[in-house]
């Protein structure tokens, strides 16, 4: 049997926590080899580390969980975030994502900072909305690089291939940054978001985009809900996702619920695997509806002072 390493609760330590989640065959009892093939594609059978909540701070997370090099085994064959789906209503809601971003943001000059930009869309959204000096990206997938140049146009830019790479990026110069659906993948999210702090100017902003973990969809789907996966070792709610931000050292504001845009077809495909039905064909797309379900935004913002 493969062995997965114990850890602790991952924003503040704590190692007692009661099991809240799992799925009908847990992860942490089959072997590396047989987790692998669970890793893509969502209309499989459902298997997931055992979710469980902190007892001190309340964050939903997986006390057992892949090692660091398991997990750079597993991503070396992710395609890229956008694989499949229609580019326009993506770019609706990364359009959205950058708005409330620039909402929660003063004028202050500076840089763009992004983790795991993938193919550059909310960075894109963000250059047409307002200009930077310089834009750092850390993104680890290669494959990503010439879309994020395209987009970034004259806009000079160092894409580091390492989310562990912002030390690169220098202290107080960063006016904007995002991390979208980046958080919830981090084994070690807060020391990395305590690094990029520093790197933010006095009163520059960060916008964490994460699942809801309490939201009605989680609720309603339960074990069901796709973001209770592989790629997830910790989930967030509201209350987390800015108590997480305000450890990292930034004034948090609250979190609010996000709209995406999604095909008729493609609810309808994924509703019925959530509730444990199995559909052979493929559902056509149709038309789109925006809806708030299961995602969010927070933003942090470095203090003046």
């Amino acid at each position: 049997m493969t062995h997965y390493p114990e850890r602790p609760c991952p924003m503040c330590g704590g190692r007692k926590a009661r099991a809240a989640m799992h799925s009908r065959r847990q992860a942490e009892s089959l072997p590396f080899d047989e987790l692998a093939s669970h890793w893509l594609g969502f209309f499989r059978e459902r298997v997931f580390f055992t979710y469980a909540r902190c007892d001190d701070c309340g964050l939903l997370y997986c006390p057992t969980y892949f090692s660091e090099e398991q997990l750079a085994r597993l991503y070396a064959s992710m395609p890229d975030n956008t694989a499949g789906v229609d580019l326009t209503l993506i770019t609706r809601t990364q359009r959205r994502y950058a708005q409330l971003l620039l909402a929660g943001s003063d004028t202050t000059p500076g840089d763009y900072l992004e983790l795991g930009p993938d193919i550059g869309l909310v960075m894109a959204e963000m250059l047409s909305a307002r200009r930077f000096g310089h834009l750092w990206l850390l993104e680890p997938n290669v494959r990503a690089q010439p879309a994020l140049r395209e987009r970034a146009g004259a806009t000079p830019l160092t894409i580091v291939e390492s989310l562990d790479g912002v030390g690169a990026v220098p202290e107080r110069t960063v006016a904007c940054a995002a991390a979208v659906h980046v958080l919830d993948h981090l084994l070690e999210p807060l020391p990395l978001l305590r690094r990029l702090a520093e790197r933010l100017t006095p009163g520059a902003s960060l916008l964490a985009v994460t699942h809801d973990e309490s939201s009605l969809l989680a609720r309603v789907t339960r074990r069901g809900w796709p973001a209770y996966c592989l790629q997830h070792p910790q989930l967030y709610r509201p209350e987390t996702l800015r108590a997480l931000l305000t450890a990292a050292g930034l004034e948090a504001q609250p979190a609010q619920r996000t709209v995406n845009d999604f095909p008729i077809g493609y609810l309808l495909q994924h509703g019925l695997h959530a509730v444990g039905l199995r559909w052979p064909w493929r559902i056509p797309h149709g038309p789109a509806v925006p809806l708030r379900l299961g995602n969010m935004g927070c933003v942090g913002r470095r203090t003046k002072s």
